[in-house]
């Protein structure tokens, strides 16, 4: 949960400064697979994705939901990447891991998925309020 209050801290951070002219916060959309244009994430230089990251990431990408919804999105000019919300810990064993839209001044959450330790994937439902398994 600290990861989630530390990224939402961030993104303050980088709209704040942005709205007065400055970026103090630098952040790339990056490719994780150079064979796959579709599957970025974000990455802050302050903060690294592991290779257990990445590899997650990769899963998440795998979706067909998140790859029609990014090939959608790309040819409207908008850019789609994940980025990880929160790391496993011994409360929740899961990774967090958000798929969003980029627009000019914000990014949307379009996703929230779960990862397991044993690579299970779930979607949130917020209607619901439940988790879903995701085929991949």
């Amino acid at each position: 949960m600290g990861r989630l209050y530390f990224i939402v801290a961030l993104l303050i951070m980088l709209f704040t400064n942005r709205v007065q002219g400055q970026h103090s916060l630098k952040f790339d959309l990056l490719p994780i697979d150079k064979t796959d244009s579709l599957g970025l994430f974000l990455e802050f230089t302050e903060m690294k994705l592991t290779p257990e990251e990445k590899e997650r990431h990769k899963l998440i990408w795998k979706i067909e939901q998140v790859r029609q919804s990014a090939i959608s999105l790309k040819k409207k000019g908008v850019d789609a990447f994940t980025m990880t919300d929160e790391s496993p810990t011994k409360e929740s064993p899961y990774y967090i891991i958000g798929f969003y839209e980029m627009l000019e001044e914000q990014f949307n959450r379009l996703d929230t998925y779960r990862i397991s330790k044993d690579l299970t994937i779930e979607s949130y439902d917020f209607l619901n309020d439940m988790w879903t398994h995701v085929k991949h």
